[in-house]
């Protein structure tokens, strides 16, 4: 078995991703707390402080999960945003219609992610975005820093409640495919390793 493959990852100060360790989930250092529940469960009201004490972990260790997720979140669903082909004087002059209308639809492609949730490419460069508006959602997930609730983020960035819960769930699911390590599996039995007498390669 390599041990190259299943190597322990250092993804921050507080947040290591270990083969051995929670099937190679990332987990808060020195336990067998799993990252992404801690991020969504910030989706219930509750400040980091207050998340941080139900877990027994550092605030700075759920700060640290949220900067990680919200990257992960940028990641995994940023579409990519076109290049101006044209001098900028020219640019100014179009309409928002005109100026999508110089790009394929079919590469430059809005992404629904989500009921609230979009990546255009030609709102905010193509990041995640609450529907209808240019917040953007990594910068949102970052906010829970400054210990605001979910209640106070959504109101302070008026947006839905829901929008803020959807994307701590993406965010968290984006953390756990971007950054699990994979685990080795179970060795092969003794009796599994026992020549089967019906083989014909079998002697």
């Amino acid at each position: 078995m390599s041990e190259e493959k299943y190597k322990r990852i250092e993804l921050g100060k507080y947040i290591v991703a270990d083969p051995h360790i929670c099937h190679g989930q990332p987990t808060f250092r020195g336990t067998r707390v799993i990252v992404p529940p801690v991020i969504k469960s910030l989706s219930g009201g509750k400040t980091i402080d207050e998340i941080a004490a139900d877990y027994q972990i550092p605030d700075e260790a759920v700060i640290e999960a949220l900067y990680l997720a919200a990257e992960a979140l940028l990641e995994k669903y940023a579409v990519p945003f076109p290049e101006p082909i044209i001098p900028t004087e020219e640019l100014v002059k179009m309409s928002h219609t005109e100026y999508r209308a110089l790009w394929p639809k079919e590469k430059y492609k809005r992404v629904e992610i989500s009921k609230h949730i979009v990546a255009d490419p030609f709102i905010c460069h193509g990041k995640p975005t609450a529907r209808g508006t240019r917040v953007l959602m990594h910068i949102v997930i970052k906010h829970f820093s400054t210990e605001e609730t979910i209640d106070e983020i959504a109101a302070g960035y008026q947006i839905l409640r829901e929008t803020v819960a959807e994307a701590l769930n993406l965010a968290a699911e984006a953390l756990l495919e971007e950054y699990t390590v994979p685990y080795p599996e179970l060795l092969p039995t003794d009796e599994s390793l026992e020549p089967n007498p019906t083989d014909s390669r079998v002697s």
